[in-house]
C-alpha cells in the first residue's frame, strides 16, 4: 500500500514536470511506452507480442512530429513517468490480490496525498483561500483525472493479465483524441485516424485473445 502510494506520487510528479518542458503529445507517447514495455516483458505468447507492437506503432503515429531540439530533462521526466506507469500496474496487481474492491487504492492514494502535501499543500491552500471559486474545479479535476481513472484501472487489473492491460491502456490517448473531435471540434489528421484504427485493432485483438484463453482454461469444481 505504501509502495503504491509512493509510485503514484512519483509517476504523477514526473508527468507534470515533463509537461512543463516538452510537448503534451510527446510526453504522453513516452509515458505509455512504459505499460507497453511491461506488456511485452510479461507476455508468454507470440500474439501478445504482436499486439504490443501494433499498439506501440499506433502510439508513435499519434505523436506529433516535433522539430528542433527537445529538452533532455523533459524527456527524462517523461521516461520516469513511463516507468512509474509500469510500476503502478505491477503494484496494483499485487495489492488487488491482498485487499478487496478499491480499499487498497484508497489507502494508497491517502499515502500519496500525505507525501505530496508538504511540497504542494501550503501553496495550494493559499491559492484557494484567495479564490474559493476554484475549489469546484480543483475537486472535479481531482475526481475525474485522478480518483476515478485510477480506481477503474485498479479494478481492471484484478480481472486481467498485465499484458492485456498494458495493451488496452493504449486506448486512453485514442479516447482523448476522439473526445477532442466530438466535444472540442478538433481536427484529426489522416495519420491520427490511422493511429486510432491501429490501436483499436490491437486492443480488440488482445481482449479476444484473453477471453479465449479464459474459456480454454479448465475449471475445477
Amino acid at each position: 500500500m505504501i509502495v503504491l502510494g509512493l509510485i503514484m506520487t512519483a509517476q504523477t510528479g514526473c508527468f507534470y514536470e515533463a509537461l512543463d518542458r516538452i510537448p503534451l503529445g510527446l510526453a504522453v507517447a513516452i509515458e505509455f511506452m512504459g505499460p507497453l514495455a511491461l506488456a511485452l516483458v510479461s507476455s508468454r505468447r507470440l500474439m501478445d507480442a504482436v499486439f504490443v507492437a501494433v499498439a506501440a506503432t499506433g502510439i508513435v503515429l499519434l505523436t506529433p512530429i516535433v522539430g528542433g531540439d527537445l529538452d533532455p530533462v523533459g524527456l527524462a521526466w517523461s521516461r520516469g513517468s513511463g516507468l512509474g506507469r509500469a510500476c503502478f500496474i505491477v503494484a496494483s496487481k499485487r495489492l488487488g490480490k491482498a485487499l478487496k474492491d478499491g480499499v487498497g487504492l484508497a489507502l494508497a492514494m491517502s499515502v500519496a496525498a500525505l507525501v505530496m502535501f508538504p511540497f504542494t499543500g501550503p501553496a495550494t491552500l493559499s491559492v484557494l483561500a484567495g479564490d474559493l471559486s476554484l475549489l469546484v474545479s480543483v475537486l472535479a479535476l481531482a475526481l475525474f483525472s485522478g480518483a476515478v481513472p485510477f480506481l477503474f484501472e485498479f479494478l481492471a487489473l484484478k480481472r486481467m493479465t498485465m499484458t492485456t492491460f498494458g495493451i488496452l491502456i493504449a486506448i486512453e490517448p485514442v479516447t482523448a483524441d476522439l473526445i477532442g473531435v466530438i466535444a472540442l471540434a478538433d481536427v484529426l489528421s489522416l495519420r491520427g485516424w490511422i493511429a486510432v484504427a491501429v490501436i483499436t485493432v490491437a486492443a480488440l485483438g488482445a481482449t479476444v485473445l484473453e477471453h479465449r484463453n479464459k474459456d480454454a482454461t479448465p475449471q475445477i469444481s
